[in-house]
């Protein structure tokens, strides 16, 4: 027979083993993530990894726009320093959306992880509490434990 602890309302977490004492196959990271990510945390993944996108992106035009500013250098006329100028500025533009788009993706991405790792440790400390006593003086488990959780 088939055990499993409730832990919410639709998330299940099933005993280490099956029927037959086999183990059970690992948990991909993808099942776990998805397994206590609720809409809020989804939203956030997608616009942190589309975020990531976009300053990847941003990296190249940086690259082009400074080779186009040091193609300016070698002319030297009064043209190229408004030429230049006009670089410099796109530079430092795209420079700060780089910086400012990074900086929102790693933020986003930290609070998912955050969330995550706390319903994490909150739904494997239910199934401790769940066991029985028995279980936790087989070994030296509570020492263990304690490691486990934080």
């Amino acid at each position: 027979m088939k055990r499993t602890r409730i832990i919410d309302e639709d998330m299940l977490l099933p005993d280490d083993l099956e029927e037959d004492n086999e183990p059970k196959q690992a948990i991909t990271f993808r099942k776990l993530l998805l397994r206590f990510a609720d809409g809020k945390d989804k939203a956030l993944i997608a616009v942190g990894y589309s975020l990531a996108v976009m300053s990847g992106a941003g990296m190249p035009l940086l690259v082009y726009f400074t080779s186009s500013m040091m193609g300016s250098f070698t002319q030297g006329d009064e043209g190229s320093t408004n030429e230049i100028n006009s670089l410099a500025f796109q530079n430092l533009m795209i420079g700060v959306f780089v910086f400012l788009v990074s900086y929102v993706c790693y933020v986003s991405l930290y609070i998912v992880a955050e969330r995550i790792g706390k319903r994490t440790r909150v739904a494997y400390l239910r199934s401790l509490l769940q066991q029985e006593v028995a279980w936790f003086e087989c070994s030296d488990k509570t020492v263990e434990l304690s490691a486990k959780l934080s």
